[in-house]
């Protein structure tokens, strides 16, 4: 059926990357406030987007300028809860994946 899955919502990086960048903000603000499954949710995200990463560093993304959109999202969010270029073989694909892909002009865009 052509509209069978019409309603049904999917999951998205931008998404994912914006839950893990609110949670990690409220938890520096609300340190003691469900921490373990603020840390299990984050946890599981996390591993949701090292899954989705793609090949070439970046992720695919839906509500925007596609992959540039997508990957600097999931940079920022990585970077709020430790994985950064030093510490992450993600986060240093997904740099590499954006410094690749800057314009003559000093610019992005797909």
């Amino acid at each position: 059926e052509v509209f069978g899955d019409i309603m049904t919502e999917f999951n998205y990086p931008e998404c994912t990357t914006s839950v893990i960048t609110a949670l990690a903000i409220f938890r520096k603000h609300y340190p003691y406030y469900r921490t373990a499954d603020i840390q299990r949710t984050i946890t599981h995200a996390v591993d949701y987007l090292h899954k989705a990463q793609r090949p070439e560093g970046g992720w695919f993304g839906s509500w925007g300028i596609c992959f540039t959109y997508a990957t600097q999202f999931a940079l920022e969010s990585l970077a709020l809860v430790g994985e950064t270029y030093e510490t992450s073989a993600a986060s240093r694909r997904a740099c590499e994946f954006l410094v690749s892909k800057q314009r003559a002009d000093g610019g992005w865009g797909e």
